[in-house]
C-alpha cells in the first residue's frame, strides 16, 4: 500500500492539483441525489455556482466511483433545466498518458438547479490500486434554438465543451482519495465532412463504386507534419428501393443498426482500390493523410486505359463548392471506405426501378492528434464537435468509351491486309485450275 501511494505522489509531485473533499465513492443501485453528494465536500458552497440563462455550456466540475463499479460525472450547466438542455455523451481515456480516448454516453440520474449528475454507461472500471481517467470533452445534443449549423452541406450532430482534466483515483486504507490536473488539448477551428466515389468500370447488372470517406479540418494549433490521428464515427447501412410495392408500404428506405466505430489513421498508411467489371479502368492508391491541396489535386484527374479494343477514359473532378469548403481547413484524413451499389431495371414500355445500397456515416469526431510542430512532437486530444457530411460525393466520376485503341487498329488493319492476300492467293489458285 505504501508503494501504491508512492507512485501516486510521484506522478502528481510537481503538478498544481485542483483538490475535492468528497469521496469518489457514490452509492449503487439507489443512487444518490446530486446536491447530496456535492455535500459531502465541507468547501462546497451552492451559491458559488451561479444560474445563467444565456450560458448553455457544461462545466465538469466531479467525478466518481460506486462500490458497484460505475462512474459518474457530476456538471455545472448554468442554464439549469430553463433551456432543457442535457449532456449526451463524454470521451474518455483510461490510463496515465496512454491517450486512447473512448466515447460514452451518458444517463442522467439527478439534478438540484444548476447541478447534474450523469452516469457513464458500459464504462468499465479496471481492478487496479490506481485508476486514472483523461477526460477530454463533454457533449450535448445540438439545438436549434441555440446553435447554427457550419456554413456548408454539413449538419452538427452533438456540441462539444473541454474538460482537458485527468483524474487519479486511490485508496488510503478505507478511505479513496481523487487527485485532478489539467493536461494539454488542440481544439478543431473549422471542418469538413465529405466523401469521394470511386466507380467500377461498365459493368452487366448495374455500377458498384468505393465511397472514400473523409474529414478535413484545421486547429488553434500550427502542424507543420501531421502523423497519426484517431477518429470516431457512426456506421449505418442504408438500401433504397423505389418499386410501387415499397413505396405504397412506406418501405422504400430500409435502415440497418447504428454502429459506432474507430479509426486509427497514420501517415504511413494508403487506401488501394482497383475497380471491376467489364473495363478494368486501373487502380486508385492514395495517402490516408494529407493537405487539402495534395487532396484536390489527386482528385482532379484524367486517365485513359486500353481496356481489350477499346480505349476507355476515366476522370473526377471536384465540383466548386466541395473545393470551397475544403479550402476552408489545412488537412484531410481519409478514416473509412464502404460499398456502393445501384442497380437499375425497367425500359421504355415499364418503370425503371432502382435499388441503391449505401452506407451512411454520421456523427464524424477527432480524438486524438500527432503531429510535429518546429521539430517538436505533440500527442494530444482534440476537442471536435460530431458532425455529418452531405448525402452526394463530392467529385464527379465519369467512364467514357473512347473508341478502339491504337493496338486495336493495328490488329484489325493486319487482319484485314492478310485477308486481302489470301482472297488474291485463292483466285489466282483457282484460276490455274480452270486454266
Amino acid at each position: 500500500m505504501k508503494k501504491v501511494i508512492f507512485i501516486f505522489l510521484l506522478i502528481f509531485a510537481f503538478i498544481p492539483l485542483a483538490e475535492t473533499g468528497i469521496s469518489a465513492r457514490a452509492e449503487a443501485k439507489e443512487y444518490s441525489g446530486v446536491l447530496e453528494d456535492m455535500q459531502k465536500d465541507a468547501a462546497f458552497n451552492y451559491s458559488d455556482y451561479l444560474y445563467n440563462d444565456r450560458d448553455y455550456s457544461l462545466q465538469l466540475i466531479h467525478l466518481a466511483e460506486s462500490t458497484d463499479k460505475e462512474l459518474f460525472v457530476y456538471i455545472y450547466q448554468p442554464s439549469g433545466d430553463s433551456a432543457e438542455i442535457m449532456a449526451s455523451s463524454i470521451n474518455v481515456s483510461k490510463g496515465y498518458k496512454t491517450l486512447k480516448f473512448r466515447n460514452y454516453k451518458l444517463r442522467y440520474i439527478s439534478s438540484y438547479g444548476v447541478l447534474y449528475k450523469y452516469a457513464v454507461e458500459d464504462f468499465e472500471i479496471e481492478d487496479a490500486d490506481m485508476r486514472f481517467y483523461d477526460i477530454l470533452t463533454i457533449y450535448r445534443n445540438w439545438d436549434e434554438r441555440i446553435d447554427k449549423n457550419p456554413a456548408n452541406d454539413n449538419v452538427v450532430n452533438e456540441v462539444p465543451y473541454k474538460v482537458g482534466k485527468i483524474y487519479a483515483i486511490g485508496e488510503t486504507g478505507d478511505e479513496q482519495v481523487i487527485e485532478v490536473k489539467d493536461t494539454d488539448t488542440v481544439a478543431v477551428v473549422s471542418k469538413y465532412v465529405g466523401f469521394v466515389r470511386y466507380n467500377d468500370g461498365f459493368r452487366l447488372f448495374g455500377p458498384t463504386a468505393c465511397d472514400s470517406h473523409f474529414i478535413a479540418f484545421s486547429t488553434d494549433k500550427r502542424i507543420d507534419k501531421l502523423q497519426e490521428a484517431d477518429v470516431y464515427y457512426v456506421e449505418q447501412s442504408c438500401e433504397t428501393n423505389n418499386d410501387l410495392i415499397n413505396a405504397l408500404l412506406g418501405l422504400s428506405e430500409k435502415f440497418g443498426d447504428k454502429k459506432e466505430k474507430y479509426s486509427y489513421v497514420t501517415d504511413k498508411q494508403e487506401i488501394e482500390y482497383e475497380t471491376k467489371g467489364l473495363f478494368n479502368v486501373g487502380k486508385i492508391c492514395r495517402d490516408r493523410i494529407s493537405t487539402v491541396e495534395e487532396f484536390i489535386k489527386n482528385e482532379d484527374f484524367k486517365n485513359v486505359y486500353a481496356c481489350g479494343i477499346f480505349n476507355v477514359s476515366t476522370s473526377s473532378s471536384i465540383d466548386e463548392k466541395g473545393k470551397e469548403y475544403l479550402r476552408e481547413c489545412e488537412w484531410v484524413v481519409r478514416f473509412a471506405e464502404t460499398e456502393y451499389s445501384l442497380i437499375s431495371s425497367g425500359g421504355i414500355q415499364s418503370p425503371v426501378i432502382t435499388i441503391e445500397e449505401r452506407t451512411i456515416i454520421s456523427d464524424v469526431s477527432l480524438l486524438r492528434l500527432e503531429f510535429e510542430t518546429d521539430g517538436i512532437t505533440y500527442n494530444l486530444g482534440v476537442i471536435d464537435n460530431k458532425q455529418t457530411g452531405g448525402d452526394e460525393p463530392i467529385n464527379d466520376w465519369k467512364v467514357d468509351i473512347k473508341g478502339l485503341n491504337a493496338i486495336a487498329v493495328a490488329i484489325a488493319v493486319g487482319i484485314a491486309v492478310l485477308g486481302v492476300v489470301f482472297a488474291v492467293l485463292l483466285v489466282k489458285t483457282l484460276c490455274k485450275k480452270d486454266s
